[in-house]
């Protein structure tokens, strides 16, 4: 699995820098958070989850990739972050987690996702009534963006308003999005210019 082979080389600066700068966006989405249970899913090595530790009471983190949930799980060993809980992703279809969340977010996730459908149906499931969704992802990119992903089969980033209407047919009402973050990826010596949006909807 291509996460598996980076996430040992994850946490460079550009990717915590880039990190810093989401979380502040997803912390402007919630309002007086302190109280609230949150899942960071597809949480990687946890750099944004450990940057909104302030925000929530606790953030429940699950990854695809085990490696990226190891140098997690080494991270909060070696801190005093109790805040921070590492759950399996299959394990969030048990009964136990139904409704349970006040907030789901997820960053550069949802493009590496083949049937997005499902698994927006999984995360409204997850939510508590009136709870939110928070996904931050690509806008439209050129394909070459992936091309060092062997493994890639998923999308080439998204409208956002096709995304919204995904978001809609599911039930999540009040969306809405921007843009929060744009950057550029070398690739094969040429600089691919991209953007983020952050998209948000309420159960």
């Amino acid at each position: 699995m291509y996460f598996d082979k980076i996430a040992f080389n994850w946490d460079n600066l550009s990717k915590q820098e880039r990190a810093q700068a989401l979380s502040d966006r997803i912390k402007e989405e919630v309002n007086d958070a302190s109280k609230l249970t949150a899942l960071d899913f597809g949480c990687g090595t946890g750099l944004i989850a450990f940057n909104l530790t302030d925000t929530f009471n606790e953030i429940y983190c699950t990854d695809l990739s085990k490696n990226m949930l190891e140098v997690l799980n080494n991270k909060l060993t070696e801190s005093d972050n109790e805040k921070i809980k590492i759950i399996e992703i299959n394990s969030l279809d048990s009964e136990i987690f139904a409704e349970k969340f006040n907030v789901v977010f997820s960053s550069m996730v949802f493009h590496h996702i083949v049937d997005i459908e499902t698994e927006l149906k999984r995360l409204y499931h997850l939510l508590k009534k009136d709870g939110i969704i928070i996904i931050i992802d690509l806008d439209v990119v050129d394909k070459r963006f992936h091309s060092d992903n062997g493994d890639f089969d998923g999308h080439h980033g998204f409208d956002r308003e096709s995304l919204a209407d995904s978001l809609k047919n599911i039930g999540f009402k009040n969306t809405s999005y921007k843009t929060v973050f744009s950057g550029k990826k070398k690739v094969d010596n040429d600089d691919i210019n991209y953007s983020l949006f952050l998209i948000k909807g309420e159960k």
